[in-house]
Parts: structure tokens; sequence; C-alpha cells
């Protein structure tokens, strides 16, 4: 059962101006707590601890410095909130009479930042139109998107969705399974308990160590990608402007499927030839038993392949 604590809204000015409008919303909150959160415009900040209850601060400053229009621009930002009987929380954010003339390269006369702290466990579903997206070390789920922005997750939990139109994705580690799409930016990941999914339409792809299995492709950007020494799930990597990078442990049992349109396949590891050779366009062959396979496509570029022992082979996942 989810239900409001309280609400607070306070906004203090002065001669000079307005000072930043302030809303606050305080929920309890159970365990399996769900928050859902869409704002029209501005960055969002989400941090976890263990206290039972959900809070949302919004925050909408004057972008301009015409004192005179402060007030009213300000003031018509609205926060509306929403419980559900299963416990779901509803955020809304809105700017009224919104001008349709205000666009990505005109941005509105108002900057709205929403700070939320939430239980560990609580599943997230959070949207911006513009604005950064940050998330601290989380358990649960988590679904996030906006259309102009970087998105950071410390920790990602059970799983993470992230989408941006326009910014890098960075997710320092992921207990579970990751799928983060950008279409201009960079992807950036460490390590990964469960299958990533990492789609980049202009851009780099990076992944220290993938566990449960691999999806990349860079359609006009290269890929780097670290595999643990017990591969689990399914490999597949392709770029079509850019090169591919592969880092096994020596001591890991590979199928590599390789091809290049332009480039060549190379590797510092003893595979053994199945079909065709090294420092050739097309190369199959295994390393010790060759259980798992990883196909590799660098249709503009090169496969390179590199030995790193699993990086996190003695760390445990908590």
């Amino acid at each position: 059962m989810v239900f409001v604590l309280a609400l607070a809204m306070g906004s203090v000015r002065c001669a000079a101006g307005a000072a930043p409008q302030v809303e606050t919303f305080r929920f309890a909150a159970g365990p399996s707590v769900v928050l859902r959160l869409d704002t029209f415009s501005g960055a969002i900040k989400v941090e976890t601890d263990h206290q039972p209850e959900v809070r949302v601060e919004v925050i909408a400053t004057e972008q301009a410095g015409d004192a005179p229009v402060a007030r009213p621009r300000v003031e018509k930002v609205r926060t509306a909130t929403e419980v559900q009987a299963s416990g779901e929380i509803r955020v809304t954010v809105r700017l009224e009479d919104r001008s349709p003339r205000w666009s990505l390269q005109s941005l509105p006369p108002v900057e709205v930042a929403v700070r939320v702290i939430v239980p560990t466990t609580c599943a997230l579903d959070l949207t911006t139109a513009e604005g950064e997206i940050q998330l601290g070390e989380l358990a649960g789920t988590a679904r996030v998107s906006t259309g102009r922005g970087l998105i950071f997750c410390r920790q990602a939990g059970e799983r993470l969705e992230a989408v941006t139109g326009a910014g890098d994705i960075v997710v320092s580690r992921a207990k579970g399974d990751v799928t983060l799409r950008t279409e201009q930016g960079s992807i950036r990941v460490g390590s990964v308990h469960g299958r990533a999914e990492l789609i980049n339409r202009s851009g780099n792809v990076e992944v220290l160590v993938a566990r449960g299995g691999l999806l990349a492709k860079a359609e006009a950007g290269d890929i780097e990608a670290g595999f643990p020494r017990n591969l689990s799930g399914t490999y597949h990597l392709e770029t079509s402007g850019g090169s591919i990078a592969l880092a096994f442990d020596p001591e890991s049992s590979v199928r590599l499927e390789a091809s290049s349109v332009w480039g060549k396949v190379t590797s510092k590891l003893p595979f053994q030839a199945v079909a065709g050779k090294l420092a050739s366009r097309r190369f199959t062959g295994i390393l010790n038993t060759g259980e798992v396979t990883v196909s590799a496509r660098a249709d503009g570029g090169h496969v390179r392949v590199q030995s790193r022992p699993d990086p996190h082979l003695s760390t445990p996942v908590n």
C-alpha cells in the first residue's frame, strides 16, 4: 500500500527577481513500489536509501533575466501526482500554455530539475523530453528515456533499459540485464553480469566484460568488448563503419566467427583454424574446446583479438 505522506510547496522571492520554485512530495512505499515520472524538460537525479518512502523534489527556475515575467513563468510549472491501488506512483511535470515555437533549439523559459530518493528495490520508469538522467545504486528494474542528454548509472539492478536521442550512456556496473540505445553519442559499460544489448547509430560502444551474452551494434563507430573466462549466452557484434576489438581470457573456450569487408581478422591468441585464415577477411577458429560462439562482423574496419585475463573472475556479485 502506498499513500501520500505530505506535500510541501515553496517559492522564495526577492526584489532582484524570482528564486526557484520548489515542490516536495513524499510517499510511503513498500519494497515493491513503482515510480513513473514524466517531465516536459529537465534533468532527473535518482538517489537510493533504505527508508520506506519515495521523495520527489521538483525545482523550477526562470531561464530569462527578465524579472517582471519571472514569477508567472515559474508558476506555470505544474506537478500532478497519482497513487494507484497497486502501489504505483505517478508524477507528471508540465508547463502550462507551452508555446509551439519552443523546440530543442529554442528552449522553454523555465528550467526544471527533479531530484528523487527511493528505496533501492523501487522500480523506475523515468522520461524527460530533454535533460540528463543520473541513477545511483539500484536493485530493481529501471526504464529511462531522454530526448537529449547523458544517461549515467552507478549500478544497475535486475534490469536497465536506457534510451537517449542524443547523448552518452555510461553504466559503471550492472548486476542484471541491460538494454542501452543512443542515436548519437557513445555507450560505455563496465561489468555486466546479465545480458547486454548495446545499440549505437552514431558513435562507439565499449563494454569491459559481458558475462551473460552480448548484442553490440555500431552503425558508425568502433566496438570494444571484453569477455569472461566462462562465457554464457549468445554473443554477436557488428559495425558498419568501424573496427571491432575483442579481449578473451586465454583459458576461455571460444569459437570465433569473424569477418570484414575492407579489413582483416587478426589475433594474439592461438586460435585453431576451422575455416579461412588469420590476416584475411574471413576467419573461423576455436580456442581451447570452442564451446561458446562469438560472431563479429566489421564491414568498414578490422576485427582484432587480444589476450586479457578475466578482470573480475574473483569478484562476487552482492
